[in-house]
């Protein structure tokens, strides 16, 4: 049976800034210098020829590197043999990926995760301090009693109010078991989990939040990729040969677009 909730019941209790780019530029001044290009449908947005490593305003480029991309023992939304799968990159506290989830995912939800056609992989990406990474710990002490994708709206209907006293509030307004929760927080059971989602986000290149990686669904669970850095206007940017990157909280049409071409193929 497809997994069912009401995305309205946590509408969040402050109005949101409609940016669509996400917390990007934060993650560039954490994992290193030079400017993150929005991709769409694994090609960049910005025009102008793409300088070779070593060539050009942006330096050194990283070499091109061959990844495997794995939905790791992450929270699964939708049917396993689901043709696509999607994978997000998220941080609890980013604005942005809160935004996502409100506005954008119940409709990606609603045609395709609901029908079989996609299934959605959330991994974790805590950029913005401990908090960020003791919420996702939270979520996965939800997940436990099978509340994770509960626990997580109610994470991002309140974004501005994310303490560790209240992650454990939401927890009791879930009907979880307080002793357990607690014990499973207190103890920060999943930080290794968490850090290791992290290390992986590193190694695929991505550097910040939300990040989506859109490919065609493999019984391993996994798919092979080249990253690419190209130079373009001066600014280092990330691509993917072997999956569609795709860096932003983009409204519902543009994830809708991308979708339907992946599944022409």
């Amino acid at each position: 049976m497809a997994f069912q909730f009401d995305f309205r019941k946590y509408q969040p209790l402050y109005t949101p800034l409609v940016i669509f780019v996400g917390c990007l530029v934060i993650a560039a001044a954490i994992y290193g210098s030079g400017g993150i290009t929005i991709t769409l449908g694994g090609k960049q947005k910005a025009t102008g020829t793409p300088t070779v490593a070593g060539e050009g305003e942006c330096g050194d480029l990283p070499a091109d590197s061959e990844v495997t991309i794995s939905i790791d023992d992450d929270p699964v939304l939708g049917e396993p043999k689901a043709p696509l799968t999607l994978l997000e990159f998220s941080d609890a506290t980013c604005p942005y990926c809160g935004q996502f989830f409100r506005e954008t995912f119940p409709q990606i939800k609603k045609d395709y995760i609901d029908k079989g056609k996609l299934k959605f992989v959330l991994r974790d990406l805590p950029i913005h301090g401990d908090i960020a990474s003791q919420a996702a710990e939270a979520a996965h002490c939800a997940n436990e009693r099978g509340k994770f994708w509960e626990y997580w709206a109610k994470i991002f209907a309140n974004q501005q109010s994310v303490t560790v006293e209240n992650l454990k509030n939401w927890a009791k307004k879930l009907g979880l078991n307080t002793t357990t929760f607690n014990s499973c927080f207190d103890d920060r059971k999943y930080r290794d989990e968490v850090t290791k989602d992290s290390q992986d986000a590193q190694s695929y290149g991505i550097q910040g939040t939300p990040n989506f990686i859109l490919f065609k669904t493999d019984s391993s669970g996994e798919v092979k990729v080249t990253v690419k850095w190209v130079c373009q206007q001066g600014q280092k940017n990330l691509t993917f040969e072997g999956a569609t990157l795709i860096q932003g909280a983009y409204p519902y049409d543009q994830f809708k677009s991308m979708i339907e071409a992946e599944l022409a193929k």
